[in-house]
């Protein structure tokens, strides 16, 4: 990296590191991995199978086209919402 970077970068974590405690707390935990417990594993491969069905059905049903485009991308935005929801449950990690 260059040496303007690296000093963008301290830069930054040093604004960051002015944000209240419980700020900080909760972007970190946002952004950090989270692997799943069993019981996450578990629920996220339930969320899988469900969506991967639905989104059979919207392929196999409607008509190629945009519509049928933004549908199969909210699914695929469902599932990454819900993966996250499971992923930063203290009870799912």
């Amino acid at each position: 990296m260059s040496v303007d970077v690296i000093e963008t970068v301290k830069e930054l974590r040093a604004g960051f590191e002015t944000f209240a405690t419980d700020v900080q707390a909760e972007l970190k935990d946002r952004f950090r991995y989270h692997a799943p417990s069993e019981a996450g594993r578990s629920t996220h491969e339930v969320l899988t199978m469900v969506i991967t069905i639905a989104a059979a059905i919207v392929n196999e049903v409607v008509p190629n086209g945009r519509e049928k485009s933004l549908a199969l991308t909210k699914l695929e935005e469902a599932k990454f919402w819900a993966s996250a929801g499971v992923a930063r449950n203290p009870e799912t990690r």
